[in-house]
């Protein structure tokens, strides 16, 4: 009893601070994603207190993902014997400083997010199917957003967004298959088979980002300039400075092509610099970046 009204406070207190012109809403939150090779689906609750007259928005979103167990069936099985989870919670605070006087729309959105998961991973040391082996690891992030805006409240007209991210995060990921050979047959054949012969591996990552949202006011495109600065640390060591640094620049052009802006079509060139260790790309690699999103807005970016 005592700690359902524990609860019941915690869920209460954003509404009791912004006094009584809080609307409190709950709402389901279901993404699925698919790709060639594997399927996700991530779900949970979205909670959300808005007090319109001060201009304060708060949202807290739990969420779980986890991976189709038949692919080709689009089946989700979740019982003690589930081998890859990973749990999110993000909060995000929104502050808007317009005033019915003011023919600017200002704000800011700051938000957090944690991640933290299970995967268990099976490799073959010796190349046997005998001979396998099981590792469970358990994985984590931190990711912190800050996003500026500053509109003209008008159509048409003039909006510019500076953004900044911080990201932390340690997975596990599987090593990649190698060929082993396997003895030769009674025709004196020898054949190979794809296996995975070494342990996972955990790789720590720091990357700040910066981006600048410009929509000229006129015509159909935005621009965004993008900065990323990616460290990554030494494998199973939690220390993201100590290995390998890129800096990675592009300028991002995206083009609505309906009228609600829904819908966005972007395209960059990309330039990416090795500035410290080793890896087994160029020390200065370059390219071009294409995406098409749906359902999104023009302060989505990083």
């Amino acid at each position: 009893m005592k700690q359902k009204l524990l609860f019941s406070l915690c869920c209460l207190l954003p509404a009791v601070i912004w006094a009584q012109s809080t609307r409190f809403e709950i709402l389901p939150f279901v993404n699925g994603t698919t790709t060639i090779k594997e399927g996700q689906l991530e779900a949970g609750p979205f909670f959300s207190w808005k007090n319109v007259s001060a201009g304060r928005k708060l949202a807290i979103q739990p969420t779980l993902r986890l991976p189709l167990t038949d692919k080709d069936n689009n089946l989700l099985q979740i019982d003690r014997f589930t081998k890859t989870w990973r749990s999110i919670v993000a909060f995000q605070y929104a502050r808007d400083f317009t005033t019915a006087a003011s023919p600017l729309i200002t704000g800011y959105i700051l938000s957090f997010q944690g991640e933290y998961g299970f995967s268990e991973f099976k490799y073959y040391p010796t190349g046997k199917k005998t001979d396998a082996l099981k590792e469970g690891k358990h994985s984590y992030a931190f990711e912190l957003k800050y996003i500026r805006y500053r509109n003209v409240g008008a159509a048409h007209g003039k909006q510019i967004s500076p953004q900044f991210r911080l990201r932390y995060s340690y997975d596990w990921e599987a090593a990649d298959k190698v060929g082993v050979v396997r003895p030769p047959n009674g025709n004196g054949l020898a054949t190979t088979t794809d296996m995975v012969v070494d342990r996972p591996s955990a790789t720590p990552t720091l990357s700040p980002a910066a981006a600048l949202q410009y929509y000229p006011g006129q015509g159909n495109f935005s621009y965004a300039p993008a900065l990323y600065y990616d460290m990554s640390g030494k494998n199973r060591q939690s220390n993201p400075f100590n290995d390998l640094h890129r800096l990675r620049v592009e300028a991002w052009a995206f083009f609505y092509p309906l009228a609600e802006g829904n819908v966005k079509i972007g395209l960059s060139p990309f330039l990416s610099i090795r500035t410290k260790g080793d890896d087994d790309y160029r020390t200065l690699e370059y390219g071009g970046l294409i995406t098409v999103k749906f359902g999104t807005t023009f302060l989505q970016f990083l």
